[in-house]
């Protein structure tokens, strides 16, 4: 007779196997890749992501953020990418009075989505990130060259 146990680790979501990488802000991304790398090289706002811990690190400028989003769900997109459902957890920065650093700062506090996809699903030449919230439209948008 043979008996074979297997132990799984059970999960709250779906594990995503998905590089840990620095992405860098654009303020849209445009339809050519030329313009992309354009934006891409010049960005000074940069953010790492670990999709499955949920952890973040990141620099404004100069100034430097952390912190972790629970992550509640994860789905396929329509057509390419995922979709993350989170909360935050934790966030950590430095003070500071600039008003536009304090926006950003507040879109990441109170993002509860997050999307990731390639821009082509073969010969993929960078990776999208958006993050928003469902009651407001607007989304801090990153790239990640390949």
């Amino acid at each position: 007779m043979f008996i074979l146990i297997v132990a799984c680790k059970k999960t709250d979501h779906p594990v995503i196997t998905m590089p840990v990488e620095k992405y860098k802000m654009l303020k849209e991304i445009p339809d050519s890749f030329e313009k992309v790398e354009k934006f891409y090289e010049k960005s000074k706002v940069e953010i790492v992501f670990d999709f499955n811990s949920g952890k973040f690190k990141g620099k404004y400028k100069t100034l430097e953020f952390k912190g972790k989003y629970n992550i509640l769900k994860v789905s396929s997109g329509f057509t390419k990418g995922f979709n993350y459902k989170v909360e935050l957890e934790s966030l950590i920065k430095n003070a500071t009075e600039d008003k536009v650093v304090d926006d950003f700062v507040r879109q990441l506090a109170i993002c509860n989505r997050i999307y990731v996809a390639p821009d082509n699903l073969v010969n993929t030449k960078y990776v999208r990130l958006e993050m928003s919230n469902a009651e407001n439209e607007e989304k801090i948008k990153f790239v990640l060259l390949k």
